[in-house]
């Protein structure tokens, strides 16, 4: 229970969002932040690999998918603390000038 504290909730999660409550040999009792766990965990983003099949689920919020080869190594290198890039040519500008 150690490890997936320090190595998954303190790493991936802002300790501005959670408290860790009581901890036991097999779970955590946390507070967090928000009403439900998916506000604090940024959901908009992810990227969902079905082991026993070809099915690949992601959410790339705010980026399109066609323009950009969304892998499973460039999400993980992100997670990481690598720094990615993408472009997006979606947005139009109304009402300037």
């Amino acid at each position: 229970m150690l490890e997936f504290y320090y190595d998954f909730l303190d790493r991936y999660f802002s300790r501005r969002d959670f408290e860790l409550i009581q901890m036991d040999k097999d779970s955590n009792f946390l507070a967090i932040s928000a009403d439900r766990l998916e506000d604090i965990v940024c959901p908009q983003c992810y990227y969902v690999d079905e082991q026993d099949s070809e099915k690949k689920k992601l959410s790339t919020n705010g980026m399109w998918k066609s323009q950009n080869l969304i892998t499973w190594q460039r999400f993980k290198a992100a997670f990481e603390g690598c720094t990615d890039r993408a472009e997006n040519r979606g947005f139009r500008m109304r009402g300037v000038g």
